[in-house]
């Protein structure tokens, strides 16, 4: 991987799965620890989702050195996501085993 900058190192590409063009839009994360580091050691992640009135169903996918994982579906609060999509959509304890096959 690429060192690159912090403000490189902290950005997502969303996509939006429900639209037949798909857009992305860069965003942060505000938690730190593991959804940092997951950022700054992977090539690139993606939040897959789409939404309803109340609630957003996603899954994350992460790419590295041609690997790729892909978590499962789950359905967060509109509010959560739109507040930090990545960790509502990643649970921290998948984004924290993720990050270790990274130093693997």
């Amino acid at each position: 991987m690429k060192h690159t900058s912090l403000f490189t190192a902290f950005i997502l590409t969303l996509l939006l799965s429900n639209s037949i063009q798909a857009s992305q839009d860069k965003l942060y994360t505000a938690k730190k620890y593991p959804y940092n580091l997951l950022l700054s050691r992977t090539d690139t992640v993606k939040i897959i989702y789409s939404e309803n009135k109340e609630k957003v169903d996603c899954k994350v996918e992460i790419n590295w050195e041609n690997e790729m994982i892909t978590s499962k579906q789950t359905r967060v609060s509109k509010r959560d996501f739109i507040n930090e999509p990545l960790a509502s959509c990643l649970p921290r304890e998948n984004a924290k085993n993720i990050l270790a096959k990274t130093f693997e």
